[in-house]
């Protein structure tokens, strides 16, 4: 694990629901595996529609998978662009979503953010259809890489209902093995899971905390900064992925 960390407060309105109005502060791990040079700025703006000038200035910079703009204009500002994929769940508003619903892939319905569905990781199908067909297709858009999101909505079936999802976490190691594998350049940003990071050490060259400083709350539905017992449980769960990836 690298040793740059970067406090970064994102105030664009996203994409999804979930990260409407502030955004939360997130805490940046930016691993050295193949990353050359190592970003100092980075934004996150998961906006299908945002003009190029907003994310001029920063040396890596994640949009949505569905951003209508220009990928080629972003690069030749200076940007590695990475495309966001969310790994653990697939909204209904997806194309994909039809393939993953007739498949037999979806779980249950995510009860925060409705129309959100969480999927079985560990099934083959799932990780066809990520690596052949969405991954594919974004970075045939001209993306440098990927940005892996909802890896912890997976995790938290596997340690909530352990009898009906044990391996989630395994399936996940095995689905970006497959898409490095498959697509052996490009650089994949792991969002928070960080009790994967050991496992995926030599697969992610990037790995980010989001919440780190503030939270959302779902009751206020309002973004608050965490408690000083959050703040202490964000350190330890840092600590031991540094301590799991200390390159």
């Amino acid at each position: 694990m690298a040793a740059e960390f970067q406090a970064n407060v994102n105030t664009q309105t996203p994409l999804r629901a979930r990260l409407s109005g502030i955004w939360t502060a997130t805490l940046a791990m930016l691993m050295g595996a193949g990353c050359s040079p190592t970003p100092r700025t980075w934004v996150a703006c998961y906006h299908a529609e945002i003009a190029p000038e907003s994310l001029k200035g920063f040396d890596l910079v994640v949009v949505d998978g569905g951003y209508r703009g220009d990928v080629a204009r972003l690069k030749r500002d200076g940007a590695t662009v990475l495309a966001y994929i969310s790994l653990g769940e697939v909204a209904n508003s997806r194309p994909h979503f039809a393939r993953a619903k007739a498949a037999g892939l979806l779980v249950a319905e995510n009860p925060n953010w409705p129309g959100a569905w969480g999927v079985d990781v560990r099934k083959p199908a799932w990780h066809r259809l990520m690596v052949a067909e969405v991954a594919r297709d974004l970075l045939a858009r001209g993306f440098d890489g990927l940005f892996l999101d909802t890896v912890d909505s997976a995790l938290n079936l596997e340690k909530t209902r352990p009898q009906e999802f044990a391996g989630m976490g395994a399936g996940i190691v095995t689905l970006v093995t497959q898409m490095r594998a498959q697509h052996p350049g490009i650089s994949l940003m792991l969002n928070g899971a960080l009790p994967l990071v050991g496992r995926l050490r030599g697969q992610v060259k990037m790995v980010t905390m989001e919440s780190s400083l503030t939270t959302w709350d779902f009751a206020t539905k309002k973004a608050r900064w965490r408690t000083a017992d959050e703040l202490a449980w964000v350190r330890d769960v840092v600590a031991k992925a540094r301590a799991a990836n200390p390159d």
